[in-house]
């Protein structure tokens, strides 16, 4: 699947979600369990309030409440604006 944001919005492909513990206990899918709230930028738009810095493959911290969610197979995918991410994980 190909995104292109417009304007101010950037995408970024969530994190899988770990299933199993340290100690390997499973950990039961639950649809109301909090969102991820980190992931990989995979693209972005040409918005004035995109900061420069940000840059396709970066994994990121974004704010997990304010995204928009799209599924694709296996894969989430959030769309947010670039102010909602709040730090890129070095």
């Amino acid at each position: 699947m190909q995104l292109k944001p417009f304007g101010n919005y950037v995408v970024i492909e969530a994190d899988p979600r770990n299933d199993r513990t340290k100690s390997g206990i499973l950990i039961p899918k639950d649809d109301a369990a909090p969102q991820p709230s980190k992931g990989t930028v995979i693209a972005f738009g040409d918005g004035e309030h995109v900061p420069a810095s940000l840059a396709i493959g970066q994994r990121v911290v974004f704010k997990s409440y304010a995204t928009d969610e799209i599924a694709d197979g296996d894969k989430k995918f959030f769309i947010l604006l670039a102010n909602d991410v709040m730090a890129v994980i070095e």
